[in-house]
């Protein structure tokens, strides 16, 4: 068996590299001052690219399965649109009905 890499060191070196190019933010020279806007143009790009990977990751993996198993569900115990209707225009005139009463006495 080969040796594992030493992920804890790589990532000491990545940051000491980070910390020593915190250097570019003096911007004095205008190349530091354009490869900085270079470099968060690229973040934002990337930063967009992960956003619509992960987004696109839940809708497969999470959403459509949770829509399928409650489409199926709705089926099995044939429930209708106009069912879910009822019973949400039922419960907002149940509430409506208790915030009148609740009004009248007090």
């Amino acid at each position: 068996m080969g040796k594992k890499p030493d992920i804890m060191g790589m990532m000491k070196q990545e940051e000491k590299k980070y910390i020593e190019d915190l250097d570019m933010l003096v911007l004095k020279d205008n190349y530091n001052f354009t490869f900085l806007l270079k470099m968060s143009d690229l973040f934002w790009n990337l930063l967009m690219k992960l956003i619509r990977k992960l987004l696109l990751g839940f809708k497969i993996l999470i959403w459509e399965p949770r829509n399928e198993l409650q489409i199926r569900k709705e089926k099995k115990h044939n429930i209708s649109n106009k069912d879910k209707i009822k019973k949400s225009s039922g419960i907002k005139s149940y509430i409506e009905n208790a915030e009148a009463l609740h009004s009248r006495e007090a």
